[in-house]
């Protein structure tokens, strides 16, 4: 293992790297701090972005901002159909309303009439305009209310390592997000989709409430899971494995075996990443027990094959992700 100013400079050149691959001219690609690009359709959004956040606040003249800082305290707001923050456009800030509890925040998702809900958990370098941006745009593909868990990521290549331990940390406001929100519409009318380092935190909160008996596999199970390009260690996962099966009814994996970001997370943390399968007979027998989609490109996700039951098996709509 490589240590004092050796092992800082490894570190300092795989960030300069990430950085510099966000810029390079990858087909395809979306750089993770850039809203995703317009849909063909451009659906507009039937609810507001729902958002639950453990980020601190700030409210200025312009509105109310959420910064990279960890609050303790989770906070629960929403913006409003119609002004929500889309692809190419600043989010409006003064639009954001704030609940001043979890019961008003329940109360407001109840009041959309809709008895079916996805929960979106972005993944690192993310600002929280990018990924209220994100959720629009699951929200204009699912045409269901989408909660966004928008956790303190620092939305910078060379806060990598912070960013995932504050992922860990977020793991426990998100286990009690997911369960507070199973309390009010049953985990079985709820899609949980993950993207990225997002995805590990998904795994760790189930396993939070798998230990606070506030999930119970096999009897209240999420109508699906959905794991996009997932910055992910392989083999945890697969130890994982039966408790995330049992936790939902449906796993989809959507993957990229030639995703660049993927591989340098695999040479930081030297084994291999679930999110860049490859032809050894553990990543044969991994697609055995899941189920794996590996016609991303390059760590996106992939909204057109998303629906409101977490995933589509539909070939045109596969094809219309090109």
């Amino acid at each position: 293992m490589y240590t004092g100013a050796h092992g800082l400079q490894i570190l300092v050149s795989l960030s300069l790297l990430l950085g510099s691959l966000a810029f390079a001219p990858v087909s395809n690609s979306q750089p993770d701090n850039v809203s995703a690009p317009p849909t063909t359709t451009n659906k507009n959004n039937p609810y507001p972005v729902f958002f639950v956040t453990n980020r601190e606040q700030e409210t200025t003249a312009k509105g109310i901002f959420f910064n990279s800082h960890r609050a303790q305290e989770l906070q629960y707001g929403m913006i409003p159909a119609g002004a929500e923050a889309q692809p190419g456009h600043k989010l409006d800030h003064t639009s954001i309303k704030m609940f001043k509890d979890k019961e008003e925040f329940l109360s407001a998702l109840k009041a959309t009439g809709s008895d079916r809900l996805a929960v979106f958990v972005h993944g690192y370098r993310k600002s929280f305009d990018s990924a209220i941006a994100l959720g629009s745009r699951l929200e204009s593909n699912l045409q269901i209310p989408v909660v966004v868990f928008a956790w303190p990521s620092k939305n910078k290549y060379s806060a990598y390592m912070g960013d995932e331990a504050t992922a860990e940390w977020s793991a426990f406001p998100l286990a009690k997000t997911l369960a507070d929100l199973g309390q009010t519409f049953t985990h079985p009318n709820i899609s949980v989709i993950a993207h990225s380092l997002g995805s590990r935190m998904v795994a760790w909160s189930l396993r939070i409430m798998a230990s606070e008996h506030k999930l119970k596999p096999n009897e209240e199970k999420f109508r699906s899971i959905v794991f996009c390009s997932p910055d992910f260690d392989r083999d945890t996962f697969m130890a994982e494995s039966p408790l995330i099966k049992n936790s939902c009814t449906n796993v989809k994996i959507y993957l990229d075996s030639h995703d660049t970001r993927i591989w340098l997370s695999k040479v930081l943390h030297g084994n291999a990443r679930l999110g860049s399968l490859d032809k050894t007979k553990e990543s044969q027998a991994f697609m055995q027990v899941f189920d794996c989609d590996l016609s991303l490109q390059n760590h996106h996700i992939p909204f057109p094959l998303l629906t409101a039951d977490g995933f589509s098996s539909d070939p045109e709509k596969k094809q219309a992700q090109h």
